[in-house]
């Protein structure tokens, strides 16, 4: 098998000129819209810990915790350091090194292939939507993305021209890559069964090469050597185990195209893939063998390794081969230009077939990526945390059931003062913990919001139940992809801020900062019974103009007590129960109302009097605002 050799490409100047359109194209796609959606959780943790915690901390505290090579940490905090760690700086990182990755995925495939190859496989990668996707991600993915078949092309330079300088240059290259991704150690070990295959009668290249890896493990040995990621620090992985079927059906279209075509896309998409790419390997195989077996490798050993590490952890997903989209690419680029090229009709037709198929299918998940948001990193934790900062205070607590760092990272940024917690925290937190925890928080007088929606965990309905049992559900709203339900522990006692007659005593009251979602204005107020009345009694209350006590309301809620669920002939004295009401206020102008609340006979229409002899109690002011 003969060694890869590097072509002596003179690239023109319209193919330099075609190169750096699809650099800034590639550069665009990874700017365009890149702050849009909410940063998902593994990023809020990038944030949170490796970008506003010194190095010295995240080298320390979260080696197993969340376990990446020293060279990602760093690099985050560095880029923090340069430019800030706010939210509309932390993707760029990984905007702009994957930019790099057009390039060396470009000059991979035209030095193994040729210029025509070069520009297909540089263009995919620009638009491929599973790279932009993490090109767009405060991650480490798309750094080691790029940097991968960066050290690939310098290993094969350096094998080509057995200069010291390039041997350096690689060795360089394959510590950053390492550094950046553990999983780059798949890709080395990968690149040493192809040089042995590829080189074995050759002991002058194999001996460089030997010391080259020599080099390498004795730049890795301190940081890998550690007994914590020797032992495995516990860490199992936050993904699926093996499912082998899911590397035709998942992996090869999501490499490709992306995850946001449906499934029968996606399925038709690696059937696509997979004819282009075959086609791709036995043109090559004919005019360079030792390219050909690289590539083959490349695409299919490291998931087979992963699949094999997935056994016994939970890592089984795409983007831990990310680095393989390259040599998809480029055998599809080959594969393309083959049947193209053929001299057969039918080849042609059916290269141009599959070449417009594979386009149109990328471009497909790319406008979902962009347009449809199908492709949506994570709920709108920005959203509901805006909600929370209008609507909690510094004695409520804020349960988060999705256990997910972004929350948190957006309740900072808009300064809630309230307690957190992440209940259940894991899938083997008991449950008489979760329930102490809620307990303790209710018996303490706290209202609890229960936000988000659980992972599939035997724990998850813990919180909700507790609080069904042990709090009344105040309101429960729903904003894109979550959900927020506030609940309130049993009515405290207090003195009467007004009473009607002997009747009844108004006890509390606790007025929303800001309408819902919904448009609705929502009220609580706690009653006291002090005797029981000879008619059924409803409550009532009126939102008026300040000032104006006389006009209309301009919006009412009238309830029976608890919803029908008391009586007021019946109740017993003393007997305490909280109201809630809702005024439709999405209609009214901005300005400042007054809310006036009473009680009366539904029959004849008489109200309870005050001690001052008035119908109703203005229970305060609210300023409406301007939408």
């Amino acid at each position: 098998m003969s060694a890869v050799t590097f072509r002596p490409i003179r690239h023109t100047h319209f193919t330099l000129w075609l190169l750096s359109g699809i650099a800034l194209l590639g550069f665009a796609c990874r700017l365009y819209q890149i702050n849009t959606p909410s940063l998902r959780g593994d990023e809020a943790f990038t944030v949170m810990h490796w970008m506003r915690e010194p190095l010295a901390l995240s080298l320390s505290s979260l080696v197993t915790i969340d376990p990446q090579p020293p060279l990602a940490y760093a690099s985050y905090r560095a880029f923090a350091l340069l430019v800030g760690s706010g939210e509309g700086s932390v993707r760029l990182l990984s905007a702009l090194v994957s930019t790099i990755g057009i390039a060396a995925c470009g000059a991979l495939s035209s030095r193994l292939v040729g210029r025509r190859a070069g520009l297909f496989a540089a263009l995919c990668y620009a638009l491929s939507p599973a790279i932009v996707w993490h090109a767009q991600d405060a991650r480490n993915y798309a750094l080691w993305a790029a940097i991968s078949p960066l050290a690939l092309l310098a290993a094969l330079r350096a094998l080509d021209r057995q200069r010291p300088r390039d041997w350096v240059i690689y060795v360089l290259l394959a510590v950053a890559a390492c550094y950046l991704y553990y999983l780059e150690l798949i890709f080395v070990a990968t690149l040493n069964i192809w040089v042995f295959l590829v080189h074995q009668r050759k002991p002058a290249t194999l001996k460089r090469w030997v010391l080259s890896q020599i080099a390498l493990a004795l730049i890795l040995l301190p940081w890998f050597a550690q007994p914590s990621l020797l032992s495995g620090g516990g860490y199992g992985g936050t993904a699926q185990h093996t499912d082998l079927p899911l590397l035709l059906t998942q992996f090869v279209p999501t490499l490709v195209y992306g995850s946001s075509l449906s499934a029968a896309a996606q399925i038709a998409g690696a059937i696509i893939a997979l004819i282009l790419a075959t086609a791709g390997a036995c043109s090559l195989w004919n005019r360079q063998r030792a390219a050909a077996t690289l590539l083959l490798l490349w695409v299919t050993l490291p998931m087979l390794a992963l699949s094999a590490i997935s056994l016994r952890l939970a890592v089984f997903v795409p983007r831990y081969v990310l680095a393989s989209s390259a040599a998809w690419f480029i055998l599809v680029g080959i594969g393309g230009l083959a049947m193209l090229a053929s001299r057969r009709a039918r080849y042609r037709f059916s290269g141009m077939v599959l070449v417009a198929s594979f386009a149109a299918l990328m471009m497909i998940s790319l406008f979902n990526h962009f347009l449809l948001n199908d492709y949506a990193k994570s709920p709108n934790w920005r959203a509901l945390a805006h909600y929370l900062s209008r609507q909690a205070s510094a004695d409520h607590v804020i349960i988060n059931q999705a256990a997910d760092p972004a929350l948190t990272f957006y309740l900072d940024s808009e300064r809630v003062p309230s307690e957190w917690l992440y209940l259940p925290a894991n899938p083997r937190q008991p449950v008489e913990e979760i329930r102490d925890l809620i307990e303790q928080r209710l018996d303490s007088g706290h209202p609890v919001w229960l936000v988000a929606s659980p992972p599939d965990w035997p724990n998850r309905d813990v919180p909700q139940h507790v609080l069904a049992e042990r709090a009344q559900l105040l309101r429960s709203i729903q904003l894109p992809g979550l959900s927020a339900a506030e609940y309130a522990p049993p009515p405290p006692s207090g003195p009467a801020l007004a009473q009607f007659g002997e009747v009844i005593s108004l006890v509390g009251v606790d007025i929303s900062a800001l309408p819902d979602p919904d448009g609705m204005l929502r009220v609580y107020l706690t009653w006291q019974a002090l005797r029981a009345t000879d008619a059924p009694l409803k409550s009532f209350l009126h939102l008026l103009p300040a000032g104006d006590d006389l006009s209309p309301p301009t919006a009412q809620d009238d309830q029976l007590p608890a919803d029908g669920a008391i009586d007021s002939t019946t109740w017993s004295p003393g007997t305490r129960f909280r109201e809630i009401y809702a005024l439709p206020v999405a209609h009214l102008p901005p300005g400042r109302y007054t809310l006036r609340a009473g009680w009366y006979d539904p029959q004849t229409g008489s109200r309870l009097l005050l001690t001052d002899s008035s119908d109703g109690a203005s229970i305060g002011e609210i300023h409406l605002p301007a939408p």
